[in-house]
């Protein structure tokens, strides 16, 4: 049993020939999904790394996992998925995300592990308890952020990170052809600052840098100067362009090792990039398409014939995906949803065949409640059901913050 998991950092899925036929830089990519199912309708839990990988590492929502701008570590108690996979294989992760480092938790159950910060589950208590205050928050925080400003400027060299990447993707399928594993590549190419090697530049028509140009993005999303709108597009185009030759590389290397018909290898992105729309460049809490809509293509072994899935996935039924591969079943550890998945169907439909028309009804949406104890409680509900309670919210007489009637209840669905 061989899994792959490559999740291509901040690429927009508009940037592939895959999905827009007017782009003809990605040819390797292209490639790729002539042996796999091409989902055209997935989509992201969030617009940016830390929420959307820890729900495709742990199979749950921001919410129920807690990896977010409030909180940025996963609950000490959520499992990920090299913790739920059998324990006799080899679990690597490889990749220089910031957001990624193991103090936040991500890096559960890995038992190799080469990213940025590679900390002991010391400093990761410490930082849990750091979180714990107002004043050691924001401190932690800070250094957080400052970290990650250091990464950015890192990346700056992408030609040395991308090779490095290649080079100890490479020994590790050098050590591992034989064995069974989980591979997790997160290749930052497409993140800011777009900076590829020159050559890429002047293919994409220019000899700009991102650090030369006024319009950058802030923590949330910065302005795009209208002049400069086609210089960024430019220069993140290159940078898709780089990073598809990197992709080109790293699959190459399975096949080298003659393992690339029987590995699933599952492609997508955590999220997009503003390139001017909203007139902004970068992501963070946004929800526009071109940044909660991703490519996903995977490659089952033993099946090169590719096909259109449209489908609506969600990110976090990767998760799934790879769980029901490798013939774990966890529906036994979920105790927030016993027996059942959140949404429309009762298991994630990027493996599950639709429920039939006549058991749809079966199937209902979840509907939550939190209270007094922020205890999330949750029941079936109908979609007429569903409907009256927003009704009775809309209704409801303003009441104190702490009061436990629907005014101050949270309703989250998914699947409608």
């Amino acid at each position: 049993m061989k899994i792959a998991l490559i999740v291509l950092d901040t690429l927009r899925k508009d940037k592939l020939s895959v999905y827009n036929s007017e782009i003809d830089y990605t040819n390797n990519i292209q490639q790729f999904a002539e042996d796999s199912e091409i989902y055209t309708n997935a989509v992201s839990q969030a617009p940016w790394s830390l929420p959307s990988q820890t729900t495709l590492l742990t199979g749950k929502y921001p919410w129920q996992h807690g990896a977010t701008q409030k909180q940025p570590y996963i609950r000490k108690s959520t499992k990920t998925l090299p913790q739920k996979l059998p324990k006799d294989i080899e679990k690597a992760a490889i990749h220089n995300n910031t957001w990624l480092m193991p103090v936040t938790g991500a890096m559960k159950g890995f038992t190799h592990i080469d990213t940025p910060n590679n900390k002991t589950k010391y400093t990761r208590g410490i930082w849990r308890i750091s979180n714990k205050s107002k004043i050691l928050s924001k401190l932690a925080k800070k250094m957080l952020l400052k970290n990650s400003e250091r990464n950015i400027k890192n990346l700056l060299d992408q030609e040395t990170n991308s090779e490095d990447m290649i080079r100890k993707t490479k020994t590790f399928l050098d050590e591992n052809a034989e064995t069974d594993f989980f591979l997790y590549l997160n290749p930052l190419n497409a993140h800011y600052p777009y900076n590829p090697p020159q050559k890429y530049k002047e293919k994409h028509n220019t000899t700009e840098t991102c650090l030369s140009l006024e319009s950058r993005p802030s923590e949330y999303g910065g302005p795009v100067l209208d002049d400069e709108k086609e210089q960024v597009e430019s220069l993140y185009e290159a940078e898709v362009d780089y990073l598809d030759d990197v992709f080109g590389k790293i699959i190459e290397e399975f096949k080298k090792q003659g393992i690339y018909e029987d590995t699933l290898i599952i492609v997508t992105s955590d999220h997009g990039e503003a390139l001017g729309e909203e007139k902004t460049i970068g992501h963070h809490f946004s929800t526009q398409d071109e940044l909660i809509e991703i490519p996903l293509l995977v490659k089952s072994p033993g099946n090169n014939e590719n096909k259109d899935v449209e489908e609506i996935t969600e990110l976090r039924e990767i998760h799934y995906k790879i769980l029901n591969y490798a013939k774990v079943d966890e529906k036994d550890n979920e105790k927030l949803f016993p027996n059942k998945a959140c949404g429309l169907y009762e298991e994630p439909v990027i493996y599950k065949e639709r429920i039939p028309e006549e058991h749809q009804e079966l199937s209902k949406p979840q509907f939550y409640i939190k209270d007094e104890n922020e205890t999330l409680r949750t029941s079936n509900i109908t979609l007429e059901e569903l409907s009256e309670k927003h009704e009775d919210i809309r209704n409801q007489p303003k009441v104190e913050e702490n009061n436990t009637s629907y005014i101050n209840s949270k309703i989250k669905t998914e699947g409608i």
